[in-house]
């Protein structure tokens, strides 16, 4: 495990109408991440009695004692960013960032949402909001400044935008959602309609899985804190792109061909392959899903700006269980039990079998 001392800094203004790109995080998430090439295919399996010909048959020494166990790889920190350009409106912020944890020793995948309206402090001086560094500097100064953030060191990223998010979304014809509440998103360009959501299951296409990802004033209606509802929303929708993903063996190789075109990483594809191969050795993968604080209020600091106030000790307490494989619940509750809504939690826990 790679930790560090946590420092909370915070980010510079800007704000952006629409809500974001989580959603395409949420597709990429599977694919930097391990999802794509999770599972192989029987073709892509060689049979153990195979492979023990082939090596014979080379040359190469062939025992009939069982190879020993490998010990498990260290747990990996990937971040997601979902970009939020849209047609004109361009450059891009990080309006979705998403940490995610692989542990391959527990079979365990953690998902937390890093709010995009953290406050940070650039070299400068002024404030602003954490996904601005995105926007000034690029992925890997996003990285650090959620390493600082969230006391753990993140170096790997993954960015995707709405174009490549409803891509992956059609890969898989749809994507399977519970929304706990009726929605109603309306496009800040003012140049589509409205798309209204029902509450209760349904199978979204991609572009409305792309709208409902940026949805987020609608939970005002119903006195919910908006950007926490839609985050909590956008993590049931990365949880179900994990589900696909390690569903069906043979979806694998088309799937990390489509993906690699719709993304951006600095992941080698090889490595995305091994981390998924290790983490479907096992027999069940468990999803963690939960948030960082997103308390806030208007800071003098940043010109009246909205921001959540830097929570050095709710991220460490947090950061803490995700790091020993523990559910994060208790944890997020410190912050979250008086906000969250009793129908859809901040924190959840899914189990995703695998063979």
């Amino acid at each position: 495990m790679r930790t560090m001392l946590a420092k909370r800094t915070s980010v510079a203004p800007r704000m952006r109408a629409a809500a974001l790109a989580a959603a395409a995080l949420l597709a990429v998430a599977l694919l930097a991440s391990c999802s794509c090439s999770a599972a192989r295919t029987e073709s892509d399996a060689q049979p153990q009695e195979e492979a023990s010909a082939q090596k014979a048959f080379d040359g190469a020494a062939v025992s009939d004692a069982p190879e020993p166990e490998r010990p498990a790889s260290e747990p990996e920190y990937i971040l997601i960013i979902g970009d939020d350009a849209w047609e004109n409106y361009t450059p891009g912020h990080a309006d979705l960032m998403m940490l995610m944890r692989l542990d391959f020793e527990r079979g365990q995948i953690a998902l937390v949402t890093v709010p995009r309206d953290t406050k940070h402090v650039f070299a400068d001086g002024h404030a602003d909001k954490l996904n601005q560094v995105y926007t000034s500097s690029g992925p890997e100064a996003q990285c650090a400044a959620v390493s600082e953030v969230t006391g753990v060191e993140v170096t790997q990223y993954v960015v995707v935008g709405f174009d490549g998010f409803q891509n992956i979304i059609g890969h898989f014809g749809g994507l399977d959602v519970n929304l706990p509440y009726a929605l109603d998103y309306s496009f800040y360009t003012k140049d589509h309609p409205n798309e209204v959501f029902a509450a209760g299951e349904q199978t979204l296409t991609p572009w409305r899985a792309m709208a409902l990802s940026r949805t987020r004033t609608s939970y005002g209606d119903y006195g919910l804190e908006q950007d926490m509802m839609r985050q909590t929303v956008n993590r049931q929708m990365m949880v179900g792109l994990i589900r696909l993903a390690f569903s069906d063996p043979a979806q694998t190789g088309a799937l990390l061909s489509a993906l690699q075109g719709f993304v951006s990483t600095n992941v080698p594809l090889e490595t995305q392959t091994a981390w998924a191969e290790e983490l479907a050795s096992g027999t069940q993968i468990t999803v963690h899903a939960t948030t960082g604080p997103f308390t806030g209020g208007i800071d003098d600091e940043a010109g009246g700006l909205w921001l959540v106030t830097p929570d050095e000790q709710g991220w460490a307490s947090l950061m803490t269980a995700i790091e020993a494989g523990q559910d994060p619940s208790e944890a997020a509750a410190a912050y979250s039990a008086e906000l969250e809504s009793p129908l859809a939690p901040v924190s959840t826990v899914a189990t995703v079998p695998l063979g």
